[in-house]
């Protein structure tokens, strides 16, 4: 274990190997020592410190590519309460095999969206945009074309996912 190992003083306990003083509150006496990591047992392999500053970034995934190619092409963002945040992250999490696999589910979503956003405007009595309004219109190859977008994205991120394997 690389506990300390406490020895008693008198008014508490004193670590034999790094000095550390456990002492315990007045009101709230203790009959044994904290138990703490001595760092004096550390390994000397070990680095005396945490790395400082944030985690690598997450590699932006399909779902990423996907939402960062549409509001260039549309002007759409996501909007609160419109679940594209999740769907985002479900794509991103399942990577892009799967979502290369599920096309058809992913063009499903984004139609539903679409339809949903356009709704929303008529109850609002709002006017959508212009680019909104022209993918609610059921035009042949509207799922064509967004079927060629998310393998644009997907292939997008299966890019980004090997160059991420080539610097590690």
């Amino acid at each position: 274990m690389n506990h300390c190992e406490f020895e008693p003083d008198g008014t508490g306990w004193t670590c034999r190997l790094c000095g550390w003083q456990d002492r315990p509150h007045p009101k709230h006496p203790r009959k044994t020592p904290t138990v703490k990591n001595c760092p004096a047992k550390r390994s000397p392999s070990l680095p005396n410190k945490k790395p400082s500053g944030p985690p690598p970034p997450i590699p932006p995934g399909a779902g990423t590519h996907l939402h960062r190619l549409l509001k260039t092409i549309t002007g759409e963002n996501i909007n609160p309460g419109c679940g594209c945040s999740s769907r985002i992250a479900e794509m991103n999490a399942c990577g892009p095999g799967w979502c290369r696999d599920n096309v058809e589910q992913i063009v499903d979503w984004l139609i539903e969206e679409v339809e949903r956003r356009l709704k929303a405007a008529e109850d609002a009595q709002e006017s959508a945009g212009w680019r909104l309004r022209l993918g609610g219109l059921n035009l042949p190859g509207r799922r064509l074309l967004l079927r060629r977008l998310v393998l644009v994205a997907v292939r997008w991120a299966e890019r980004t996912l090997s160059l991420e394997n080539t610097k590690r």
